[in-house]
């Protein structure tokens, strides 16, 4: 019988959180009680999981014992904040912030690429989503070929930021079409409606933003490749979910096509898209948590060069699911 666990989810009141109980009780992880967690300014909120309706509770009065495993996904200086706590009462956590990702001690894991690397760790943490998207589909590549070098252009959606991008481009949007003025969010460096926008988080001396440096970063960590090169421009673009990557990558072994296409058929968590099919995120990566994989192609006679286009529901897989899946291992619930 498998045992019951008590779950607190800190930060349940905002987008990634309520995916995260809607995934609990999707894949019915054996949650004994729940405990629904915010910061002052959520606390008191009532949130449904299941048929019952819950108060959510302020995490900086919470009783950390009370629980055998705690989602965090309230960002990082919340993560900083309360881990502590957590950990000394004997909680495991799963912390789907940037916290504690390049933290040595931490394993930073996808499931289906190093789940080997939970052992009995008391704090997990879950990859930034471009990251996710982008390893799930080059990992069985690395694997059999290896990979030398990756360039990546994310596509990312404004669920990225949570509610208050999805907000804003909700309300920008009915202001431009409207015709009314329109007012920057806080959420986004510049207007988000109609635009593009080439940067997601500060930009360093170099030039590369936050989110690109986590692509490179991460990478290399959860492949165990420090040789890895990865060069990535990360660009935020006017839809709610679905993040979308145009990936060109080189091979160490010479290759064709035709392989790597077999391998990501058979990859778990991979749904590959023949030619001349591709998957979008509007309509095919909301409803799914798999990684869609298309346009594949290689690049002209090189037979060690190619590329492809990839969709995933940002929230999903890139957040709530992956987070729910170490879970799955860390307690023994799946294999």
């Amino acid at each position: 019988m498998t045992k019951k666990i008590r779950v607190a989810v800190l930060g349940a009141t905002g987008l990634v959180g309520q995916a995260m109980l809607d995934c609990l009780i999707a894949r019915n992880f054996p949650v004994d009680q729940l405990y629904p967690l915010a910061t002052a300014n959520s606390a008191g909120e009532t949130i449904q999981f299941g048929r019952r309706d819950y108060e959510v509770l302020d995490a900086e009065t919470f009783d950390f014992s009370k629980a055998d495993l705690a989602f965090f996904t309230a960002g990082a200086d919340a993560s900083r904040h309360f881990a502590p706590r957590a950990l000394a009462a004997g909680c495991r956590i799963v912390d789907n912030t940037s916290a504690f990702r390049m933290d040595k001690n931490v394993p930073l894991v996808i499931p289906e690429i190093n789940a080997d690397t939970i052992h009995d760790a008391p704090l997990i943490a879950n990859p930034n989503c471009a990251t996710i998207q982008l390893l799930m589909a080059l990992y069985p590549i690395d694997q059999r070929f290896g990979i030398s070098e990756v360039v990546v252009s994310t596509y990312q959606s404004v669920s990225g930021v949570g509610r208050s991008g999805v907000e804003a481009l909700a309300k920008q949007s009915i202001g431009i079409l409207n015709s009314k003025a329109v007012e920057d969010s806080e959420a986004f460096p510049a207007g988000i409606a109609f635009n593009v926008i080439p940067q997601i988080g500060t930009l360093d001396e170099q030039g590369y933003s936050e989110e690109e440096e986590k692509l490179y970063q991460e990478s290399r960590k959860i492949l165990d490749r420090d040789d890895l090169s990865i060069h990535a421009t990360a660009v935020r673009v006017p839809t709610f979910f679905g993040h979308a990557e145009s990936v060109f990558f080189r091979t160490a072994q010479p290759c064709d096509a035709a392989a790597i296409e077999t391998m990501l058929s058979e990859a778990a968590g991979i749904k590959f898209w023949p030619h001349p099919s591709y998957p979008m995120p509007r309509y095919d990566a909301l409803e799914s948590d798999e990684v869609h994989v298309g346009r594949l192609r290689a690049v002209h006679d090189d037979t060690e060069a190619f590329s492809f286009w990839s969709v995933t529901n940002n929230v999903q897989k890139g957040a709530a699911l992956n987070s729910i899946q170490i879970a799955e291992v860390m307690f023994g619930v799946r294999t």
